[in-house]
C-alpha cells in the first residue's frame, strides 16, 4: 500500500482539534472544581450598620437604654452565639435586636423563637407589629424564619 498525500491533509486538524478540546476540558473542569471547593466569607454586621440600613428608612430610629439594670436582655435567653442584645426604638415601637457570632447561629436562634433573620441577627418582638415587620423586610430584606408557637386551647 502507497502512502497517499491526502491523508496528512485531513488527519492534522483532527489531531490539534482533539488536543484543544482536551485542553478546554481540562481548564473548564479546573474551574469547576475550584469554585465548587472555595469557602465563601461570611458577611458579619456590626450594630452601628444595622441601624444605618434602618435610618435610611427611618431616620428616628435609635438604640435604646434600659431603664435599670434589671430591664437588660440577656443572651443566654438568645442560646449559643449570641455575642449582644440590643432595643431599637422606631416610632415608639421597640423590637430586640440580638447580634450572633455567625449566620448559622443567628438563623437556628430565630427558627426557635419564629422571628425575623437577617445575616448574623436575629429581629425579635416585630413579629404581630406591621410596621415593624414591614420595616425589616424593606431596610434588611429580612426573612421570617420558623414555626408560629400553637395557639392555646381554649377551655
Amino acid at each position: 500500500m502507497r502512502y497517499n498525500g491526502q491523508g496528512v491533509k485531513y488527519s492534522l486538524p483532527v489531531f490539534f482539534s482533539g488536543i484543544i478540546l482536551k485542553i478546554f476540558i481540562l481548564v473548564l473542569s479546573t474551574f469547576i472544581f475550584c469554585g465548587c471547593s472555595c469557602q465563601k466569607e461570611e458577611i458579619t454586621y456590626p450594630k452601628n450598620q444595622i441601624l444605618e440600613m434602618l435610618q435610611k428608612i427611618v431616620p428616628e430610629a435609635k438604640f435604646k437604654l434600659g431603664e435599670s439594670l434589671t430591664d437588660i436582655i440577656p443572651c443566654a435567653d438568645y442560646g449559643a452565639g449570641c455575642i449582644s442584645v440590643h432595643r431599637i426604638e422606631v416610632k415608639k415601637l421597640v423590637m430586640v435586636a440580638a447580634e450572633f457570632t455567625g449566620r448559622d447561629q443567628a438563623y437556628q436562634a430565630a427558627k426557635r423563637l419564629y422571628a425575623y433573620h437577617y445575616n448574623n441577627w436575629v429581629l425579635d418582638d416585630v413579629v404581630g407589629e406591621p410596621y415593624l415587620e414591614a420595616l425589616v423586610k424593606q431596610a434588611l430584606d429580612a426573612k421570617l424564619v420558623g414555626e408560629p408557637p400553637p395557639e392555646p386551647e381554649k377551655k
